[in-house]
């Protein structure tokens, strides 16, 4: 199982557009998988380096974004080890270049397999002897996507000079496949002497909807905030600059950066601290900016723009989080602490689903989907569907939801108050109010998650869970490497229990067209199984948009569904947080005023919190410390003179 060791964000780049070019490789002239006419290379490997198209890339590295031609190593198609494969680029002279720099774009993964070995390395040499000594210029920084890397070659003006590119994968063998490297557009040019642009400017505040790379919106007469990178395009370094916008063409505010660090020769720097104010009308609205920097040399790259659609109302966006799992799978511990921590650290903010397979906690047709898009996607257990448009590893969770929890949610989703009649008939009215036209098929899922499940290991059912992290040579992940490598006692929660009508919803729940701050109602229901704790479980909705099969936005219910006691005079009674860390709230009301009594057990029955009050007629809450207690299931029970409910609390720390 491989791992990735380092992962950045990778910036867009300016390019070298404008600036002398000395020696130039886009392997654009190359056929087949031949290099270019005065490469070489040294490959103790069988493949080594090739060219070609997105064709030649396998395993890790596909799919890979649109390049046309380009040079690689390709770990995967590669059946023995790619120990030091370098690329040796032709002789050219620097001795006409001012401000010598190497640019290239570069995809590269850094990837090791779990333990730290064997572990891909990328570098850049440079020889002024024709190759007969190499020294070493820079480490090739792994991105994991494209990305254009600058390295200065000031030092060896005038020289003749060979460059050379290596790769190597830790002679992991063919039992060991990573990924490799990709090279293109490589560029020897004369850096400008003073020259900062602005690459890029977006709405930087939680009150703006984003389409990526299609459209922002935000409410009418809201204030949003503007950011922006700047791109030092020379030799000089900054240290400050201004920042120049305005909204529709009227009179430019002013922002002056003062940057926390210089901004180093080719090196990004993203500012922030603008406001903007949108007007009341319902509009496309443009916003410029330019930045003013001393000596600037260069104004064409000065400046941008971007534009907001005001609307009336901004929904909010509540990502739908689908994890493939299984007690089997003994990395899907990875899973269960992500999707843990992300409900005990960011509650609310996502509707989080654990989709189970080949386990006790299985739902068929669930499953199969699950199957079908992690096949789609190339990937395995464990994953986290996204909004089902993307498909990622748990441990991307915290990122998905810093870099999307602004993304546009095209509606609000409201529930009402769920309900159980008999033979555990399950409804939930559903309230969708577009915040724009909206035509087509769009649909509404149903799915409803229990927490704190556990069980016992029998002939046929597995519910310990499989722990590849047990003993810690993985490294830490969330106390699991401290437990054994099969967990008794496991407890799961979000696991999906069922999904209604159908994975991917039906037709005609909603009209073909629904009108912007308009209000379409649905119900939705589903059948409760004997055996589920409806105190600990949730009614998930997700709002699908039927033409890609995105999940566009959903809501959940935020406490979990209430049980109640008629007779008892106790209605809906609720515990939230469930699970637990420090404390509990248990909610319910009361038909008329009783005594009352709360208590608290684990599972061998033993008092770990008890509380008797007189209470009034109404709606009740009461808090239950759960700070010293250990980790696992706790049954409360409230009690009246005539009657009790039981519901199952779990705590995790």
């Amino acid at each position: 199982m491989k791992k990735t060791i380092t992962l950045l964000a990778a910036c867009i780049g300016l390019g070298v557009t404008g600036f002398a070019q000395t020696f130039t490789q886009d392997f654009e002239s190359t056929t087949g998988t031949s290099l270019p006419s005065g490469w070489t290379q040294n490959s103790p490997s069988v493949t080594g380096w090739i060219t070609g198209t997105s064709s030649i890339a396998t395993g890790y590295l596909s799919p890979i974004a649109a390049h046309t031609r380009f040079a690689a190593v390709v770990d995967a198609k590669n059946p023995g080890a790619n120990a030091n494969d370098t690329l040796f680029s032709p002789t050219f002279s620097l001795a006409s270049v001012t401000n010598a720099y190497l640019s290239y774009d570069q995809m590269y993964f850094g990837y090791a397999y779990t333990g730290g070995s064997p572990a891909e390395s990328a570098d850049v040499l440079i020889s002024t002897d024709g190759g007969g000594t190499w020294s070493h210029l820079a480490k090739i920084t792994p991105y994991g996507t494209w990305n254009t890397d600058y390295v200065s070659l000031m030092s060896y003006s005038s020289s003749s000079v060979k460059l050379a590119f290596r790769y190597s994968d830790g002679n992991g063998g063919s039992s060991k496949v990573l990924a490799g490297l990709l090279l293109d557009n490589i560029k020897v040019f004369s850096a400008n002497s003073t020259d900062l642009g602005l690459s890029s400017i977006y709405l930087s505040s939680s009150n703006v909807g984003i389409v990526p790379g299609v459209i922002n919106y935000a409410a009418s007469g809201s204030t949003i905030g503007l950011s922006g990178t700047v791109f030092n395009n020379s030799v000089a370094s900054f240290s400050a600059f201004t920042v120049m916008y305005s909204l529709n063409g009227a009179a430019p505010s002013t922002l002056p950066i003062t940057a926390t660090a210089p901004i180093l020769p080719f090196t990004y720097y993203t500012w922030s601290g603008a406001n903007v104010t949108l007007p009341a009308a319902l509009q496309v609205n443009t916003i410029n900016a330019w930045v003013i920097a001393a000596g600037d040399i260069n104004i064409l790259n000065d400046s941008n723009s971007v534009n907001v659609t005001t609307i009336g109302f901004l929904p909010t966006k509540k990502i739908s989080v689908e994890e493939a799992t299984g007690t089997w799978c003994g990395w899907c511990v990875r899973g269960i602490v992500f999707l843990d921590s992300m409900a005990k650290t960011h509650p609310g903010a996502m509707s989080l689903i654990a989709v189970h397979n080949s386990d006790p906690m299985v739902v068929s047709a669930y499953d199969s989907w699950m199957g079908t898009e992690l096949h789609a996607a190339g990937t395995g257990y464990p994953s986290i569907v996204v909004d089902r448009r993307q498909t990622l590893d748990p441990s991307n969770l915290f990122d998905v939801l810093n870099f999307e929890g602004n993304y546009f949610g095209y509606a609000d989703i409201t529930l009402g108050t769920p309900t159980v009649t008999s033979h555990n008939n399950f409804s939930v009215p559903v309230t969708v109010k577009p915040s724009i036209d909206l035509s087509g098929d769009y649909r509404l899922v149903l799915v409803l998650t229990e927490d704190g499940l556990s069980g016992t290991d029998d002939a046929t059912h597995k519910w310990s869970q499989h722990n590849y992290y047990s003993g810690g040579s993985q490294g830490p992940m969330g106390g699991f490497e401290s437990k054994a490598s099969d967990v008794a006692g496991q407890i799961y929660n979000h696991v999906a229990r069922s999904i209604s009508p159908s994975v991917s919803g039906t037709s005609g729940v909603l009209p073909a067209s629904m009108s912007a701050s308009s209000t379409y109602n649905a119900t939705l229901t589903a059948t409760l199984a004997d055996g589920w704790v409806s105190a600990n479980m949730h009614a998930i909705v997700m709002l699908v948009r039927n033409s890609d099969g995105q999940v566009l936005n959903t809501q959940s219910t935020t406490v979990p569904l209430g049980v109640a006691n008629v007779t008892a005079g106790i209605n809906a009674v609720r515990l939230f947080p469930n699970p637990a860390n420090e404390q509990s709230t248990l909610a319910f009301s009361l038909q008329e005023s009783n005594t009352v009594q709360i208590t608290v057990t684990d599972v061998v029955g033993r008092t770990v919190y008890t509380s008797v009050q007189q209470m009034t007629a109404g709606n009740q809450q009461v808090t239950i410390p759960t700070a010293s207690l250990t980790p696992g299931l706790y049954n409360v029970k409230l009690q009246t003179a005539k009657g009790g409910v039981d519901a199952r609390l779990s705590v995790v720390k």
